[in-house]
């Protein structure tokens, strides 16, 4: 970004008084979302008005992807040795990404087959978002890792990660550190440090005069995220076509998420927001987010492949918390008993066996009217529960709003290290 052949940009929004023809100039006057039209002359794509990306993925509405053969239509390969021994880790005004070495990405493959015919793709880089540009049933997660993969034809293909801190994983990890869910989020934790001290890394990134410049160290880490973090797609997987979801935005990109949640470490979080947050002048949103906002979805459908074992998706990720813009955590309340659903389940059952002792149409006068009051409180309680339990129901759905969103693809000079 050089504010004149491509413009500065950011998660929030254009200055007031600034519009897209005016912004971008300067680093202190990024062009936010809405006009990311105008960062640079091929994006455009950023305005469309459908197959953008991200998206809200209800999965619990997904349809079958037609003409699919099952899992086996996209095959991960990772390099059978090592074909290098250090990857670079880099850290940008908008994101945390490990670029795999040159050497390694022809062994890097995602084959993905459609209508019989088979594509490869290489996988180029990973990076992170926080807090997740996807939401999947109305749920946001703490965080998401995008594996982005490129064609000989310079068609993308992206797995997407969602990444959920578990509080007690630390502790748990310290007794028994060779599970699988330890091994992934120990992976995570190493790769966002690309073999430094946190201290040494923040002190990197804080000396970085601007978003003209990143911060690169290669180092002996493990880099393969096949092995080490993507969960296996034995069973089902979803998918959609999207885009790109920074400048230039492009479409006709494949997107693959993932369905099993990755659990990690809460102070990966907080150390990926340390991280970002050091870069001075960075492209972050309102507390430090880097995730676009959700796209219209219009006439595109999102499809599963394979067959879900579980249709409750809700339980299956067990959102117990999504992120607000300030980086706190907000409890999702849970679908229980409100106290009128209890009151009407009492007066119902109250009613129910008055009903059996006596029938409310025989006995005295004041029996009547003791009895059709029984009834009526019933009936309001009733009432008041069905009313609240929808409303609870209704608003334990809705993520909590994250503003001014993401970052995947940079194709800005200087910032896009795809190539």
């Amino acid at each position: 970004m050089d504010g004149i052949t491509c413009r500065y940009w950011g998660y929030n929004p254009t200055a007031v008084g600034h519009t897209a023809s005016t912004c971008g100039d300067v680093v202190t006057n990024k062009c936010g979302p809405k006009d990311w039209k105008a960062v640079e002359h091929a994006a455009e794509s950023c305005a469309a008005a459908e197959g953008q990306s991200p998206i809200g993925a209800n999965f619990l509405s997904a349809v079958v992807l037609p003409n699919s053969h099952g899992v086996s239509d996209l095959q991960l390969e990772s390099p059978l040795t090592d074909c290098a021994l250090t990857a670079n880790f880099i850290v940008n005004g908008y994101t945390s990404q490990v670029d795999i070495p040159d050497t390694c990405k022809s062994a890097f493959k995602a084959t993905w087959k459609r209508n019989g015919v088979s594509k490869v793709f290489n996988l180029h880089q990973y990076h992170f978002h926080t807090p997740s540009e996807h939401t999947v049933d109305g749920y946001y997660f703490e965080m998401e890792a995008q594996h982005v993969h490129k064609a000989a034809d310079h068609a993308y293909l992206v797995i997407a990660v969602f990444l959920k801190a578990n509080t007690t994983l630390k502790q748990n990890c310290i007794a028994v550190p060779t599970s699988l869910e330890c091994k992934r989020a120990d992976f995570l934790h190493s790769v966002l440090l690309g073999g430094q001290t946190e201290a040494k890394l923040l002190a990197q990134v804080a000396n970085v005069p601007g978003p003209q410049t990143k911060v690169t160290n290669a180092a002996a880490v493990s880099f393969d995220p096949y092995k080490e973090l993507i969960p296996p797609m034995n069973s089902y997987f979803f998918t959609y076509s999207g885009s790109g979801t920074t400048p230039p935005c492009e479409p006709g990109v494949t997107w693959i998420l993932n369905p099993d949640v990755v659990a990690i470490y809460d102070t990966s979080v907080v150390l990926f927001r340390k991280i970002l947050a050091s870069f001075k002048d960075n492209q972050l949103g309102f507390g430090g987010t880097n995730n676009r906002d959700l796209q219209p979805m219009g006439s595109r459908k999102l499809y599963y492949v394979g067959q879900p074992v579980v249709k409750n998706y809700q339980n299956r990720y067990d959102p117990q918390a999504t992120t607000t813009p300030s980086g706190t955590l907000t409890p999702i309340i849970p679908i229980t008993m409100t106290p009128a659903a209890t009151l009407g389940m009492i007066s119902t059952g109250v009613i129910q066996r008055k009903f059996i002792q006596k029938n409310l149409f025989t006995g005295s006068e004041a029996d009547r009217k003791r009895y059709s009051d029984a009834l009526w409180l019933a009936v309001g309680g009733s009432i008041a529960s069905a009313v609240l339990i929808v409303v609870w129901r209704f608003r334990s759905r809705i993520p909590v709003p994250c503003p001014h969103r993401h970052a995947v693809y940079a194709a800005c000079p200087g910032t896009d290290v795809d190539e």
